[in-house]
């Protein structure tokens, strides 16, 4: 990851932070960031997610080894995760660009519309996405990866419109990760055009997970009715020998 090599493609001066000042910093690396996992998505289909694949991206972007440490401290461990955030804003521009269309739907239509539209953008890189799959159920990747796609969840629920913040809240994003872990190992074996087999089976496992999360809802209500008394008396106990 040392080439200092500099292309006809070389990073523009007004993408490159300002580390004195901090001044675009955070925009100007999620773009440097964005061209170069762009670049090394080309480059797994030969190398692999290794760093030589970061090499040859940071010399076809013009990338010199300063910034690149910048952009990806942890090397291609840190491309990988990056994935999962650039999946995301592709998926919120999409919907973004779908405007009050997209809020015409149910819930349910528009959780399947986010997760496809994730899938779709996901799509010209699916050979990328495969051989990702190595690199982030790794022990040095794993509990990054599992936080990258809980943020993923949480992205999704908050575009759809949801507020929840009680017991609802953590059940609907626990039931979609299981929904979008079975739906991705789905969407790579899927050649069926335009992944209509991959929408099927999301559409189906949404069905699932919408009747479960109304049965954990329930049973969260129940559950809590059922501690109140033993809430209760421990607070007058906590009161009782003087504490809060």
């Amino acid at each position: 990851m040392s080439d200092d090599a500099i292309s006809d493609d070389a990073t523009p001066d007004d993408a490159i932070p300002d580390p004195e000042t901090g001044e675009g910093m955070d925009d100007a690396l999620t773009a440097l960031r964005d061209r170069l996992l762009e670049e090394v998505m080309i480059n797994v289909a030969f190398d692999g997610w290794t760093d030589r694949s970061l090499a040859d991206a940071a010399r076809m972007t013009g990338t010199d080894s300063a910034l690149l440490v910048a952009a990806f401290p942890d090397g291609i461990e840190d491309v990988v995760l990056h994935l999962h955030d650039w999946a995301d804003r592709q998926m919120l521009a999409a919907l973004e660009a779908e405007g009050e269309a997209f809020h015409a739907h149910g819930v349910t239509e528009r959780v399947e519309m986010a997760v496809m539209a994730r899938l779709d953008a996901l799509a010209p890189h699916k050979e990328a996405v495969r051989r990702g799959l190595v690199l982030v159920v790794a022990p040095r990747v794993g509990s990054r990866s599992t936080r990258a796609a809980v943020r993923t969840v949480d992205r999704i629920w908050r575009a759809c419109g949801d507020t929840a913040t009680d017991f609802n809240h953590y059940t609907k994003r626990l039931l979609l990760l299981s929904v979008l872990g079975k739906t991705l190992v789905c969407w790579l074996g899927d050649s069926s055009e335009d992944h209509a087999a991959t929408r099927r089976f999301l559409r189906r496992r949404l069905a699932e997970v919408t009747r479960l999360g109304k049965l954990a809802g329930r049973a969260g209500v129940l559950g809590r009715v059922a501690e109140a008394p033993w809430r209760a008396a421990a607070k007058l106990r906590r009161r009782a020998v003087g504490g809060v």
